[in-house]
């Protein structure tokens, strides 16, 4: 867990990863219409509440388990 306590050149494994899903929502989310546009506009909604949680020193695995699940309830 260096990277938590690191300043600045090492990136936080979390956050790119929750980056990466958010790059991939925006795009099933632009190529969709109707109710399952809205379905993923959720999940990137829920994405950003996950960035929150990390913010808020929430253990980075329990944020990401946590927006894994939600994912897996919407589909």
């Amino acid at each position: 867990m260096g990277w938590r306590r690191a300043e600045g050149d090492e990136e936080d494994p979390a956050l790119f990863a929750i980056a990466s899903w958010q790059i991939e929502l925006r795009r099933r989310m632009l190529a969709s219409r109707g109710r399952e546009q809205g379905r993923w506009a959720r999940l990137l909604e829920l994405s950003y509440d996950t960035l929150g949680y990390l913010e808020q020193n929430v253990s980075p695995r329990l944020a990401l388990e946590t927006f894994l699940l939600e994912c897996r309830k919407a589909s």
